[in-house]
């Protein structure tokens, strides 16, 4: 299974930087988390660590944006311990990561990925609001495992935008992310997926 892996992340790599030539550029350097539970507060410690992502991590409760921000912080913490990092780069991940309870700082993200419950209409729900609020060249994925990527664009404003980007738990440990395109999704969106995952 480790060695299908290997050989399936370097194709996919080999394949990407060739697409990336074709399609417009699109570096995603600012990532947008909705949902601080347990895998949007993953997800963020992550893209910070591994990506050197400038992470804005949203929750409607302060309550559960301090304790998603414990986790993803927790994330490089343990990076640290284990020596795979020194406390410079330490430092520096850590101040990647900011919080919020409300849309600010998400007018500039180049991919929000909502890390919401698996609940249809509450995803179409934070779609739809994000669509109001970043650029019109963010991406919006969808952390969703059992919703087809399909009905999320459904109603969207620009369903070409949209795609899942689905995490496996736990974050840090699990070299694999499904990415998964909907009827609408365009080419250069699963491109700029791929490449930052």
């Amino acid at each position: 299974k480790l060695v299908q892996l290997f050989f399936a992340t370097t194709a996919i790599k080999k394949r990407a930087r060739l697409n990336s030539r074709k399609t417009p550029s699109n570096n995603i350097d600012r990532l947008g988390v909705v949902g601080a539970g347990f895998m949007g507060s993953s997800i963020a410690g992550v893209a910070a660590l591994r990506a050197g992502a400038d992470v804005r991590l949203q929750d409607t409760e302060m309550s559960n944006l301090a304790k998603g921000l414990s986790n993803a912080r927790n994330v490089i913490n343990r990076s640290l311990r284990r020596r795979r990092i020194d406390h410079y780069e330490h430092r520096r991940r850590l101040a990647l990561i900011s919080g919020t309870t409300n849309d600010s700082g998400f007018h500039s993200r180049d991919l929000v990925i909502e890390a919401v419950f698996e609940d249809l209409s509450v995803k179409q729900n934070v779609i739809s609001r994000l669509e109001q609020t970043v650029s019109k060249t963010c991406i919006l994925a969808s952390n969703t495992s059992t919703i087809p990527i399909s009905h999320l664009q459904a109603g969207a404003t620009h369903p070409e935008r949209i795609l899942g980007m689905h995490f496996f738990s736990p974050v840090e440990k699990m070299p694999l992310v499904e990415i998964i395109r909907g009827q609408a999704t365009a080419d250069h969106t699963t491109v700029a997926a791929v490449n930052f995952a």
